[in-house]
């Protein structure tokens, strides 16, 4: 396999170097799997032989920063050349409760290949793109871009139920063809135990499907087995999803997609969710109100009302015409050309009717569709 640059770069070279080579520091999961896909590569995970304190120690020594960020587990990010990899030992599972594990460290990769979740994030490689797979069946898998759960799927999925919808999320994404039968049994089967989760892991995984083009079927695949209704809703619009999604293109908004898996209220109270994206969301279901009507000069009351970002994206979702997408995404947003300073110059006391006039003067320019006209004759005009 050949190695993209991110994975062949000074910074990486020397955090090899400094534990040992090949024999004891591997590439591992997503940036092997991506690599071999021919994709891009963003994040470089790291296993190694060696004990998180021989680590620390050695990066220490060859002067790279080290930073404990899960000790307990076994992981500890280099940074180098201001770029951070994360490095964890080789691990297998004494213990789990479907949301934490507890670990002893070994030096053998099958068993550290063995306690992950899915084959095509069982594969290892090396500075010279030499790829292992020690449990024979990873590559094999990848190239048939199967989404297969390492050994059996229920017992994968009972050591961390969130994996449950790491499944769904890696199908859609990497996946070809239909789910593996057995994969989707299991969770099925592991459905109510979604509930037992985090609602911070459960909103990473469910944005993370949301950014996928396929997401729809996905998350019918979800509906089907009766697995969305544990996390979000039972149903979801579908087709407005699929035609959102087409309207969005490279320009993708999830707030505006999660719009249509279920009511704001009941995915705050499901989901952990950004204080932006929250009050994204109840912009773009103020913008469909005002939208009802698909014109022109609703569009510029959107504009006005609401902001771009938000009438854009209530017009993806009502199928508006192209043109009043363009006019949203490139027009100038109205600006009420009356201040209540102007009033005062005009004599207008401060207080309560200065508030009602400028409101009343509002809505007469508004109603001319936002022509511009100058305080004093529209402070005058009745």
């Amino acid at each position: 396999m050949k190695l993209p640059p991110a994975m062949t770069a000074d910074a990486v070279r020397r955090i090899f170097a400094a534990l040992g080579g090949d024999t004891q520091i591997r590439f591992v999961g997503g940036c092997v799997r991506n690599a071999l896909l021919g994709e891009e590569v963003v994040d470089i995970d790291l296993a190694t032989r060696h004990s998180p304190n021989e680590v620390a120690k050695r990066l220490k020594a060859a002067k790279i920063k080290v930073v404990p960020t899960g000790l307990a587990h076994g992981t500890v990010t280099a940074v180098c050349d201001g770029q951070g990899y994360e490095i964890t030992t080789l691990r297998r599972d004494l213990a789990t409760d479907g949301r934490h594990a507890e670990v002893a460290f070994t030096e053998d990769w099958q068993e550290d290949a063995a306690r992950r979740d899915f084959t095509m994030n069982a594969l290892y490689a090396d500075l010279a793109g030499r790829v292992y797979d020690p449990l024979g069946t990873g590559l094999r898998d990848l190239e048939r871009r199967r989404v297969v759960f390492v050994g059996d799927p229920a017992k994968r999925i009972a050591e961390d139920y969130l994996r449950v919808l790491r499944f769904f999320r890696f199908h859609v994404r990497y996946g070809k063809g239909g789910p593996d039968r057995a994969a989707l049994a299991a969770c099925a089967a592991a459905s109510r135990k979604l509930k037992t989760l985090s609602k911070e892991r459960v909103t990473q995984e469910i944005l993370k499907i949301l950014t996928v083009a396929k997401c729809p079927s996905s998350l019918s695949l979800m509906r089907e087995h009766g697995l969305l209704g544990n996390i979000i809703a039972a149903s979801y619009e579908e087709e407005a999803l699929k035609s959102l999604i087409k309207k969005q293109k490279d320009d993708i908004e999830l707030a505006s997609r999660l719009l249509l898996l279920g009511e704001v209220k009941k995915l705050e109270t499901n989901l952990r969710l950004p204080k932006r994206m929250i009050d994204l969301m109840g912009q773009i279901l103020a913008a469909r109100k005002t939208l009802t009507q698909l014109s022109a000069h609703k569009v510029r009351l959107s504009l006005y009302k609401h902001g771009r970002l938000a009438t854009v994206q209530a017009l993806y979702i009502e199928k508006a015409s192209a043109s009043l997408v363009e006019q949203a995404s490139s027009a100038n947003i109205p600006v009420f050309p009356v201040a209540g300073r102007d009033l005062l110059k005009l004599g207008y006391e401060a207080g309560p009717g200065l508030g009602a006039e400028l409101a009343r003067l509002e809505k007469l320019w508004i109603r001319s569709d936002f022509k511009a006209i100058s305080p004093r004759a529209a402070a005058t005009s009745k």
